[in-house]
């Protein structure tokens, strides 16, 4: 019958993608390991995510590369949603060098995948990114699917003023080329804000003869929708270093409305919850506790945005002043308006529309419990609301003798300012200001002009941190952009359980009347 023929074992053949370049286990949905090389020929958006000189692998092509091993190992078409996502340590990438990468999944019983990235530059001994992917049904999540929107700010056109371009990219982004996709804000609050991303613009992202399929879509995109969230925390530089859970129902290459907002934050920690939706308003992506870390502070040497300026003051009063927390609110050009224009700027403060009242002596209040405080100077109106008892001044810097300083401040509040004047780069109207400010804050909140001033706390910022008995009272100078002098922020904050006993002690303290 001849020679039996010669059986050969074929290897199973992996999908043509970028990040599956180099098998080095495959056991058909049991298994796969593999190596990519990367390089800045290979790779050239590596050069648009530099921080600190030093090309980083971006999560969101992490993500990218994970999702890719994950289908090829199940034989899915459709993509993974995410699951316990870490990103443990950046992937570096030499400018002139290659670093090879090596990314390992293993499938469980209950079709699970988890996925690990782990780097040459630590031996492939440590993973640097890690998450648990899992794979619905197609009829489940297959192409086309959307979930309705539960955005409270549907696209829009309107975007509040603040160039991207120049306030944020190369000042407080370090993103360049492929990931400058921000075009603009609806909403930014120190703790929530509605960010739209622009379309794709069809940037090659790999070398020649390279794949160029994405199967989470263009990695730009969600990138932009990670560092819209840098301009709630203008001062500190975050990157991410995780999340629960990441759900990708459809992508698209139109524009995108990011809705981000702050769960809670834990000292440099901060965890946010997004939602990404389409220009008509449906839900493409849901991210649910996204984990940010600051990894360093953001040096300002010039003038504040005043889009910037609010999420800022807010941030730092909350590290300074470890209390309740006070949301602020600032706006330009309402001088003429008021008192309708300081009501509007109020109730963005409040973050609801409540109607703004006012006592006799003209302080501002609200049902339901909130405080709130206004002050205004030149054209800008500054607002604050708390749970606490709370009032803030606005003042402008102003060149003073000190003859006059004196008889404002008095005597011990005017020695205060000549300590604070004494401080590097200080001066005696910054300082006299910035006491004038205090003193106004305490006449809001209720104390006497005479009542005892501690100082707690200086800051390398500028900063001063002030104590009369349980009312702290922060305050600093600012400079903001078109306006020609310093401005002085101060804000006071007391709970209102002491407020209460305060006045049930005064009370009891007054004579009666006959």
């Amino acid at each position: 019958f001849g020679t039996p023929p010669t059986l050969t074992m074929l290897e199973p053949e992996l999908p043509l993608r970028r990040f599956l370049e180099r098998q080095r286990v495959f056991y058909p949905s049991v298994e796969l390991v593999v190596d990519t090389e990367l390089s800045l020929p290979a790779d050239p958006y590596l050069a648009d995510h530099v921080v600190q000189k030093q090309p980083l692998f971006p999560a969101v092509m992490g993500l990218e590369a994970m999702a890719q091993v994950a289908m090829a190992l199940t034989g899915s078409t459709v993509a993974p949603t995410f699951e316990n996502v870490e990103f443990s340590r950046p992937v570096a990438v030499g400018k002139k060098n290659k670093t090879t990468i090596r990314i390992a999944s293993l499938r469980h019983d209950d079709g699970s995948v988890n996925v690990c990235l782990r780097s040459q530059e630590t031996d492939f001994q440590v993973d640097h990114f890690r998450a648990v992917c899992l794979f619905a049904g197609e009829d489940e999540k297959g192409s086309g699917h959307i979930r309705p929107s539960s955005i409270l700010h549907p696209p829009s056109s309107a975007l509040i003023p603040l160039d991207v371009h120049t306030d944020l990219y190369g000042r407080i982004l370090f993103h360049t080329g492929r990931f400058c996709r921000l075009r603009g804000y609806q909403l930014l609050k120190a703790k929530e804000c509605v960010a739209q991303i622009t379309a794709d613009d069809g940037a090659q992202w790999f070398g020649p003869y390279l794949p160029m399929e994405f199967v989470l879509g263009n990695p730009a995109a969600r990138d932009a929708a990670l560092h819209a969230i840098q301009a709630c925390i203008p001062h500190l530089r975050i990157l991410p270093t995780g999340m629960e859970r990441l759900e990708i129902f459809h992508h698209e290459t139109g524009a995108r409305f990011v809705h981000a907002k702050e769960r809670s934050r834990d000292g440099n920690t901060f965890i946010y919850d997004v939602e990404i939706t389409n220009g008509c308003g449906e839900i493409i992506e849901r991210w649910r506790g996204l984990k940010l870390r600051a990894v360093e502070t953001i040096a300002h040497s010039e003038a504040w945005p005043d889009a910037l300026l609010a999420p800022y003051l807010e941030r730092r009063l909350e590290e300074l002043a470890a209390s309740t927390p006070v949301t602020f609110a600032l706006a330009r050009g309402l001088y003429a308006e008021r008192p309708a224009g300081t009501d509007a700027v109020i109730q963005r403060a409040l973050g609801t529309a409540l109607r703004v009242q006012r006592r006799p002596d003209g302080k501002p209040f609200v049902s339901g419990g909130e405080m709130v405080s206004a002050a205004h100077a030149n054209d800008f109106t500054l607002a604050v609301a708390s749970t606490d008892d709370v009032a803030c001044d606005l003042e402008e810097i102003s060149e003073r003798t000190e003859d006059v300083w004196r008889d404002l401040l008095g005597d011990e509040t005017f020695q205060l300012a000549q300590r604070i004047a004494r401080e590097p780069a200080g001066s005696l109207d910054a300082a006299a200001t910035k006491m004038w400010s205090v003193l106004e804050c305490l006449k809001k909140i209720g104390l006497p002009l005479n009542a005892p001033l501690v100082m707690d706390l200086k800051t390398d910022d500028g900063w001063w941190l002030l104590r009369s008995g349980e009312t702290t009272i922060a305050t600093c100078a600012v400079t903001v952009r078109g306006n020609e002098s310093p401005l002085v922020v101060a804000v006071a904050s007391r709970p209102q359980k002491i407020s209460q006993t305060l006045k049930i002690k005064s009370f009891a303290l007054a004579p009666a009347r006959i």
